[in-house]
């Protein structure tokens, strides 16, 4: 087992993420990370004899290049032998009649995807490709866009929607490990134009505000992961200190009323 499937290993039974036997749903874009994600998961599949599906959303935003990230991601499906769901949608259209930005309606309409599959295939686990970087990224623009305490956590390796785990077994690796893991193995992925374009706030963040920061301070990415994991850890605590206050105050339950002890309170 090479260093990076071990380093992923350890993270996701440190993290307690895909139970033993559990179905994973992957989301795959074509990019570098949710292809060292699929990878590495198939790698681990007899470690943790998890059934492993592929969801691939095209969202018709970049016209060939999308279609050609499709036949990538399906390519892929074949040679690792893994079956894939894959959907087009529409989603400049979407934008205009919800009346989102286009960062806003792409996420909705990934994320929609992906627990509709999930559920449909009896799954209760998605994987993404969520990674260190990432990390910092985000707490740095909910910082800027203003946030508190669960906001500063940021990405979580675990969360929930909708009765689905939603995990990030790359969280605990960076973006030049994964691209450098990719290459040293002769891996190859697609590379999204719109990752370059300024319109989109992340990609101003990562290419434009966070170098100029780390000027100042060099350490900025792990000052920022180290803030995001102590506030997660916090976040948790009290969340679970809150919880058992509350079930304590509980004197009765009775069809849809809950009686509780004002003092408790």
């Amino acid at each position: 087992m090479d260093y990076l499937t071990a380093k992923v290993k350890e993270y996701i039974l440190s993290e307690k993420l895909p139970g033993r036997g559990e179905g994973v749903l992957v989301a795959v874009s074509g990019g570098p990370d949710s292809v060292c994600l699929l990878r590495v998961l198939v790698a681990l599949k007899e470690v943790f004899s998890n059934r492993i599906f592929v969801a691939h959303l095209n969202h018709k935003l970049r016209g060939a290049e999308s279609d050609a990230d499709e036949q990538f991601v399906r390519k892929l499906c074949r040679e690792l032998e893994v079956p894939g769901i894959f959907r087009k949608i529409d989603t400049q259209t979407f934008c205009r009649e919800k009346k989102l930005s286009l960062e806003e309606a792409a996420r909705m309409l990934r994320y929609d995807f992906f627990l509709k599959t999930a559920r449909a295939k009896g799954l209760a686990v998605v994987a993404t490709g969520h990674n260190l970087d990432d990390q910092a990224e985000t707490v740095l623009m909910r910082l800027l866009r203003g946030t508190g305490t669960r906001g500063l956590a940021g990405i979580r390796p675990v969360s929930k929607r909708q009765g689905i785990r939603i995990i990030r077994p790359l969280l605990g690796t960076g973006r030049a490990e994964i691209v450098h893991w990719l290459k040293s193995n002769r891996m190859t992925s697609r590379s999204d134009s719109s990752n370059r374009s300024m319109v989109f706030t992340r990609n101003r963040i990562r290419k434009k505000i966070m170098p100029l920061l780390q000027q100042e301070s060099p350490a900025l990415s792990s000052h920022l992961i180290r803030l995001a994991t102590s506030l997660g850890e916090i976040e948790e605590y009290v969340q679970a200190q809150a919880v058992r206050h509350f079930q304590k105050a509980i004197i009765e339950k009775k069809d849809r009323m809950i009686r509780i002890r004002r003092g408790s309170l």
